[in-house]
């Protein structure tokens, strides 16, 4: 079971038709996670790096404020750091989102979104640990961002 945590990251990105955004995230998230008896272990520390290429469809509604939906894929690095394991593995990662952009002024956006981000990680990957069986580390993302256009 995994605590509240925190995700920091940023992105670079272009628009690549009107209503078409693509970008590159790179982000961090980390957390506590409590086993319960579920895997040998009382509590670790889970911390993810992730690393996607992410497409966004804008919504046009006319006015300051543009509602989107869209997602990304790529590779996370998951770190456990607890009793019995310390080690990183890498997997595939994915994430579904969705928001509102609110432009502020001609060159400057605030974003309000929700991310779901899985990575999905080999057990095997974890060399002399006691974790078992493959796992998702998930995280769901409620953010403030802003977007400044160069």
């Amino acid at each position: 079971e995994m605590d509240t945590g925190f995700a920091f990251g940023g992105f670079a990105g272009t628009r690549v038709m009107d209503n078409v955004r693509a970008e590159l995230e790179v982000s961090d998230w980390a957390s506590n996670a409590d086993c319960a008896g579920k895997c040998g272990i009382l509590s670790m520390d889970v911390d993810a790096l992730s690393i996607l290429g992410n497409a966004w469809l804008d919504v046009p509604v006319g006015g300051d404020i543009t509602p989107y939906v869209g997602g990304g894929l790529g590779i996370a690095g998951v770190s456990l750091d607890g009793d019995g394991i310390n080690g990183t593995a890498w997997g595939f990662a994915w994430q579904l989102g969705a928001g509102v952009r609110v432009a502020v002024s001609p060159s400057v956006t605030i974003d309000l979104g929700y991310r779901y981000k899985t990575a999905d990680v080999d057990a095997g990957d974890y060399h002399n640990s006691i974790v078992s069986q493959d796992f998702d580390a998930t995280a769901q993302v409620v953010q403030l961002g802003f977007s400044f256009a160069l």
